[in-house]
């Protein structure tokens, strides 16, 4: 995982309100199959990066992070998704090897997978996060 990504998942897992909205925790790209939901899921979208003057990059990484829940509705997981948005929208990142960084929500992620008579709801968003080097 990118150092972005850490910074990413290091915040949401170190948040009170995150933790609390999706007992399940914060993981990477998938949850252990063991994990009751709801829980935190966090995947690299893409990714670019810059020149600017005086030989600086800008980087920039767009991070899915979605709350995933499961049964009949999807309130624990816009609840989580919540609470992910007022912990990342707007935060300043620590980053080594990186200044100025900024995280925002950009795009909306709402959508409903279902197994067998099984619903999994997964909300949240796409965050831009962006660092100069």
């Amino acid at each position: 995982m990118s150092a972005m990504g850490t910074a990413l998942v290091t915040t949401l897992r170190a948040t009170a309100a995150v933790t609390a909205a999706a007992p399940g925790g914060v993981w990477r790209d998938v949850a252990p199959a063991s994990q009751t939901p709801p829980f935190i899921i966090v995947s690299l979208q893409g990714a670019e990066t810059d020149d600017e003057f005086a030989h600086h990059q800008v980087e920039t990484e767009y991070w899915t992070v979605r709350a995933v829940t499961k049964g009949p509705s999807g309130a624990g997981a816009a609840t989580a998704a919540a609470a992910v948005y007022t912990a990342l929208h707007g935060a300043a990142l620590t980053v080594t090897g990186y200044t100025a960084m900024d995280c925002s929500y950009d795009q909306a992620v709402d959508y409903l997978e279902t197994d067998g008579e099984t619903r999994w709801y997964h909300r949240g968003g796409i965050y831009r996060v962006t660092g100069h080097r």
